[in-house]
């Protein structure tokens, strides 16, 4: 076959561990993902909810006249509609007012639309979970954007 030397021999399996060293250094690095540039806009919308609860009640449209600055990069937009989250009163919602929450399309929003008129006004914001589709999870993501008006 092959006539090496003994220090070919060497050469070669120094090169050979070389390269399998190289291959299962690759194999066990983990895999990097890119970062893509992220829209604060939900986190702007939670913010002013969330502070604006100092508010009362009554005034909920201190909200309507405040608006969100548009997203940077609108094709990361997470939004359904470029318009902002307010906080909208449960028991006067439309459908297309209900879309406007995280997490609520068109089939939900019947649903909540229909729950409200089987059962009367909501009494409080928790009784969303009632409603198939909205669980826990749904629940916490939307409960800084409702709220019950007292009467």
């Amino acid at each position: 076959m092959f006539s090496l030397t003994k220090t070919e021999r060497k050469a070669l399996l120094v090169i050979t561990a070389v390269i399998l060293l190289s291959i299962f250094v690759q194999w066990m690095r983990p895999h990097t993902t890119r970062v893509k540039p992220y829209d604060y806009t939900m986190q702007d919308s939670l913010f002013k909810a969330l502070s604006g609860d100092t508010l009362s009640a009554d005034r909920p449209q201190a909200y309507a006249s405040s608006s969100l600055s548009a997203p940077y990069h609108s094709q990361y937009s997470k939004h359904k509609e470029s318009h902002p989250i307010q906080r909208i009163d449960l028991n006067k919602a439309g459908s297309s007012d209900l879309q406007r929450l995280p997490r609520i399309g068109p089939a939900i929003a019947g649903r909540i639309l229909a729950y409200r008129k089987k059962h009367g006004s909501f009494k409080s914001t928790e009784e969303l979970m009632r409603i198939k589709g909205i669980g826990p999870k749904t629940y916490k993501k939307i409960a800084p954007f409702v709220f019950i008006r007292k009467k």
